[in-house]
């Protein structure tokens, strides 16, 4: 059975987005995060390269939650969802949507296929995509080194 991709229907995007009930910050102790007012449970990130977007974000104290909610791009004939977008980190305090990839330059082509979608469909959803240099020269302003060689998502 092929896929129909649907027009922009009228009532998809005042569908609210699906929620994922996921933890947060993984790092430091119980005790240091109480301190610093985060006291979240710890979670598994997709990538390492997350985790230590995440340290640094915890570092200057700045809230944030993991993949919180995901966004219907397409849909079947029938209303279910056939295709859906996540963002990796959301930044309550700016509400700002994050999105990390690690993927070589030629290889992102899906992904910014999906964003584009995304800002059509919901033009007041503010998104920054942070490609594998971007984040490397980011991470590189913390001292962090990391190594994303072989490494995709």
């Amino acid at each position: 059975m092929a896929l129909e991709i649907l027009e922009k229907p009228e009532i998809a995007p005042k569908k609210p987005a699906i929620t994922r009930l996921k933890g947060y910050n993984p790092h430091g102790p119980l005790k240091r995060r109480r301190k610093a007012g985060l006291t979240y449970p710890p979670i598994q990130f997709g990538h390492p390269a997350e985790a230590e977007f995440a340290k640094v974000l915890d570092y200057y104290q700045v809230k944030w939650q993991y993949e919180p909610r995901s966004f219907p791009l397409q849909w079947h004939p029938d209303g279910s969802i056939a295709r859906m977008f996540t963002p990796d980190f959301y930044l309550s305090e700016l509400d700002l949507y994050v999105e990390l990839t690690t993927q070589k330059q030629n290889l992102v082509t899906r992904k910014n296929r999906k964003m584009r979608l995304l800002k059509e469909l919901y033009p007041d959803i503010n998104i920054r995509l942070f490609y594998r240099k971007d984040l490397q020269r980011f991470l590189a302003r913390f001292g962090v080194r990391l190594s994303l060689k072989g490494q995709a998502r």
